[in-house]
């Protein structure tokens, strides 16, 4: 059976052989893998080879390593976070239950364990109904599997509130600034207003259906932060993916006459009709010139243009789409729900305010 993923998040296209198996659903929590890479040397300007008496630095050697540098600072970022969280909620349960003269397990049963409610035969109802087109198996043959994973949840869910109420009596700061990335939005297609304290950038993908199924959660989002939010599409069509290229060029034909976000969502809304007829097609239907519009993408004059939003994307770190940035800053996950996404907006909302 497929999990679900916690917090909502699912899986991203990944580039060539990249896609992972899904996850199992009701499954434990995959043990994380940290992985602590340093970075060599101090100065860009270091010499790591010669050839003929030529220096190779240390800097050539890493703009030639980009991505695989990226994706691991960013597997550390996400191992030190992950780690910070875990050692402040268990220091703060550590000190109230000093504070109170029990010992941890007794601190939780007195104020975790009592608050968890327990899965019902609804409950149970509702999630199989949500889930069965991912599950392998009747809803009689998973149910207590199913009560297990919701008892999971629940009492995760039970020890984060109250951890959440001990950080807060004990002023717990979190110092640890995000890992940002470079991610220029300047010259691509954004849909809000120019000077908000919010920069949301997506790497996409016409083809990816994970991209699709993120539609929703973006358009939420600006919906809930209309004031603070510009959104910035950028192209990243993945070589597996046959018609994703031409696609991405034919949206930034349709940008040429201020139709770029009509196309896209007609694209992402009808996954099917990504050949180039067919979106020749789209360009009249969407009120384009579409005459106009089949010259540009035969010309292929944006060419150049999405293979450079693919470089950037790969120097950011990008592996797979949808690839989410809030102000530089990764959003893991793929197409994450949109609590997932609004967490790291209001935290970053509070850095801007504070500074």
């Amino acid at each position: 059976m497929a999990m679900i993923p916690r917090g909502g998040a699912r899986r991203p296209c990944r580039n060539a052989a990249a896609l992972a198996a899904a996850l199992l659903l009701l499954s434990r929590a995959v043990a994380a893998q940290p992985s602590h890479a340093a970075d060599v040397g101090d100065s860009p300007s270091e010499p790591v080879a010669t050839i003929g008496g030529e220096k190779v630095t240390l800097g050539e050697l890493e703009a030639s390593v980009t991505r695989q540098l990226m994706s691991l600072r960013q597997q550390r970022q996400e191992v030190l976070e992950k780690g910070l969280d875990k050692y402040l909620s268990n220091q703060v349960l550590i000190r109230e239950a000093k504070a109170r003269g029990v010992t941890m397990a007794e601190l939780l049963d007195q104020e975790v364990l009592p608050k968890v409610e327990t899965a019902t035969d609804a409950d149970v109802d509702a999630f199989y109904a949500r889930n069965k087109d991912r599950v392998v198996g009747t809803k009689e043959q998973i149910a207590p599997r199913i009560k297990e994973y919701l008892a999971q949840q629940r009492r995760q869910q039970a020890l984060d509130d109250y951890t959440a109420t001990l950080r807060a009596k004990y002023v717990v700061k979190v110092l640890l600034e995000p890992l940002r990335a470079s991610v220029d939005s300047k010259d691509a297609p954004a849909r809000g207003a120019a000077g908000v304290p919010i920069t949301l950038v997506e790497f996409g993908d016409f083809q990816c259906p994970y991209c699709r199924a993120l539609e929703p959660t973006l358009e939420q989002v600006l919906k809930s932060y209309s004031s603070k939010v510009r959104l910035v599409f950028r192209q990243f069509p993945l070589p597996t993916h046959s018609e994703a290229a031409k696609a991405a060029e034919a949206s930034l034909c349709a940008r040429e006459q201020n139709k770029f976000w009509e196309l896209h969502d007609r694209m992402y809304s009808r996954p099917e009709a990504l050949k180039v007829d067919a979106l020749k097609a789209a360009a009249g239907q969407l009120g384009m010139d579409a005459e106009r519009f089949g010259r540009c993408l035969d010309s292929g004059k944006y060419e150049a243009a999405v293979k450079a939003d693919l470089a950037a994307g790969e120097q950011a770190g990008v592996t797979g789409t949808p690839a989410l940035f809030v102000n530089g800053r990764p959003v893991p996950g793929g197409a994450v729900e949109y609590e997932v996404l609004a967490k790291v907006i209001d935290e970053e909302l509070k850095r801007v305010a504070r500074n």
